[in-house]
């Protein structure tokens, strides 16, 4: 269950990142 939100954020972090720091 905390690993499923976990790996949910990292990924919304990770699109984020890839936006601002290609």
């Amino acid at each position: 269950m905390i690993i499923e939100l976990y790996r949910f954020a990292i990924s919304q972090i990770d699109l984020y990142a890839k936006k601002y720091f290609p």
